[in-house]
């Protein structure tokens, strides 16, 4: 399993590569809020010295392995996008829950 920091880094740009192509109104607005959040988070995170041995750590690590896949499936299939939206807005959450326990 790849780390938070190596799979975060490919999230935003996958994000901005699908609010780029979405024609979807809504749908690239709420890419965008998330793409606000998820970058917020990293910076966060960033800050702070983060124990790989916990489970939110796994749970975040896992979270962001699965909406990069949303979001490369979505970028070939707009049909896709709300499930990647799904995805990400799952991983924000882990990554906030891993922000907290973050020393």
């Amino acid at each position: 399993m790849a780390t938070v920091g190596a799979n975060i880094s490919k999230t935003l740009p996958l994000l901005t590569d699908l609010i780029e192509k979405t024609k979807d109104k809504d749908e690239k607005a709420r890419l965008r809020a998330l793409h606000k959040e998820m970058a917020a988070k990293l910076k966060e995170l960033v800050d702070k010295n983060v124990d790989k041995a916990t489970q939110e750590y796994e749970k975040a690590t896992a979270a962001l392995e699965d909406a990069n896949a949303a979001l490369r499936a979505a970028r070939e299939d707009l049909a896709k996008t709300a499930k990647a939206i799904e995805k990400v807005a799952k991983a924000a959450e882990w990554l906030g829950k891993l922000a907290k326990l973050a020393a």
